[in-house]
C-alpha cells in the first residue's frame, strides 16, 4: 500500500473514532441530565366539593293566601223568579245567622195557601157546629183554633183531642186531613226562602233580582265569617317535612306571626302538593279572604348545605378522607332543579361530584 494511501485511512479512522466519542459522551449527558430531574407525574382531576353548612334564611319562604274554610253554594229546590232578601244582593254584604238573604217569587204559591186557609175555615165553622151540640166543653178551643187561621201566619198547632166523640166528628169533616195539606204547603212556601245558616258574607253573586231561576241552580256563594284555612303549594320535600312539624306558623308580608295552624289535607299535583291548614288566628288580627300569607320553610329550622344533585345517590354521598374515598349518610332537606340542600355533613369535608 502507498503511503499517501496510509495517511488517508489512518486520518479516518481518527476522525470516525473522535466522532463516536463525542456521540458516546453527549449520550451520557444526556443520561445524566434526564437521571438527575424528577419525572413528572400525570395529574388526575377529580371533581368534587368543599361542605360548607348554612341556615336558610327568609328568602326560602313559601307563599300560600287566606281562604274561607266554610263555603257554601246556594241554590233553590223550586224555579222562579228571584227576589232580594234582607241584605243587597251583592259580594262582601254581611249578614246574620236566619236573615233572609234571597227568595223566589211567592206570589202564587201564596194564594193556593190563602184559599186552601179560607176552604179549611169554611170547614171549621161547621164542624164547630157539631162540637157545640155534642162536645161544648171542647167548642172555645176550636174557635181559638179557627181566628188564627189567617194568610198571613203559620198554620197554628193542632189541638188536643180529648174525646173519642170529637175524634169521630175530626174524621167525619175531614180536619186533620185538610190541615196536613195546608202544613205541607207552609212547608213548600218555606223553599221558597234562603235564610244564613250562619253569620257570614256573600262571597260570590252570579244572578241578578228578577231573573229567571231554575232549580238546583246556583244563585250566590256565601262563607262562614272568621273561620278561615290557608292554602300552599309545597314541594314533596317540604311536605314531609311540614308534616313532622305538626303546628305551623302563618306570617304577613313583614314577617310578623298571625296565627298557626296544622295541615288538614293535602292534594298531589305532579311533583307538588297542595296543602289545606288550618288557621287560628292571633288576638286582633283581620284577615280576608284571598289575603297573602306565608310560612318559614321547614327547611330554615335546619343547618345544611348545597350540593349538585349527581353528587347525591339516595340518601349516600361519596366523601374523600384522607385520600381514601368513603361514603356518608345525609339527610334530603330540599330539592332544587340542579341541587339538593342535605344536612349531616361536616364543614370541609370534600364531597366527591360523580
Amino acid at each position: 500500500m502507498k503511503l499517501t494511501e496510509i495517511r488517508i485511512l489512518s486520518s479516518a479512522i481518527f476522525i470516525g473514532s473522535c466522532f463516536i466519542s463525542l456521540l458516546v459522551v453527549s449520550c451520557d449527558s444526556r443520561n445524566k441530565q434526564d437521571e438527575s430531574q424528577p419525572q413528572k407525574k400525570s395529574e388526575i382531576i377529580i371533581p368534587s366539593v368543599i361542605v360548607k353548612n348554612v341556615s336558610l334564611d327568609n328568602s326560602e319562604l313559601i307563599n300560600g293566601k287566606v281562604v274561607y274554610s266554610v263555603v257554601k253554594d246556594v241554590s233553590f229546590s223550586k224555579s222562579g223568579k228571584l227576589e232580594i232578601g234582607d241584605i243587597p244582593l251583592v259580594t262582601g254584604s254581611r249578614f246574620k245567622f236566619n236573615e233572609n238573604l234571597i227568595n223566589l217569587n211567592i206570589e202564587e204559591a201564596f194564594k193556593e195557601l190563602a184559599q186552601s186557609k179560607l176552604s179549611f175555615s169554611k170547614n171549621i165553622q161547621s164542624f164547630e157546629e157539631q162540637i157545640e151540640k155534642k162536645v161544648p166543653s171542647e167548642l172555645i178551643k176550636w174557635r181559638k183554633f179557627e181566628a188564627d187561621l189567617t194568610p198571613s201566619k203559620r198554620l197554628p198547632e193542632f189541638p188536643t183531642i180529648y174525646t173519642e166523640l170529637e175524634k169521630a166528628l175530626i174524621i167525619e169533616y175531614d180536619i186533620y186531613i185538610l190541615f196536613s195539606k195546608i202544613k205541607n204547603q207552609e212547608s213548600e212556601i218555606e223553599q221558597y226562602f234562603y235564610l244564613a245558616p250562619f253569620d257570614g258574607i256573600i262571597t260570590a253573586v252570579y244572578k241578578k233580582k228578577n231573573e229567571n231561576i231554575q232549580r238546583n241552580q246556583t244563585v250566590i256563594k256565601i262563607a262562614k265569617n272568621d273561620v278561615f284555612n290557608a292554602e300552599f303549594v309545597v314541594s314533596k320535600t317540604d311536605y314531609e317535612a311540614l308534616k313532622k312539624l305538626g303546628a305551623i306558623d302563618f306570617l304577613d308580608k313583614d314577617n310578623n306571626k298571625i296565627g298557626s295552624g296544622k295541615i288538614k289535607k293535602a292534594i298531589k299535583l305532579n311533583s307538588d302538593f297542595k296543602l289545606i291548614c288550618s288557621f287560628q288566628k292571633n288576638k286582633g288580627i283581620e284577615l280576608d279572604k284571598n289575603q297573602l300569607i306565608h310560612i318559614a320553610s321547614p327547611l330554615g329550622l335546619n343547618k345544611g348545605c348545597y350540593l349538585p344533585i349527581n353528587a347525591v345517590k339516595g340518601d349516600e354521598v361519596v366523601v374523600l378522607l384522607n385520600g381514601r374515598k368513603t361514603k356518608s349518610k345525609v339527610k334530603i332537606l330540599h330539592e332544587l332543579d340542579e341541587k339538593v340542600f342535605v344536612s349531616g355533613l361536616k364543614d370541609g369535608e370534600v364531597v366527591l361530584i360523580k
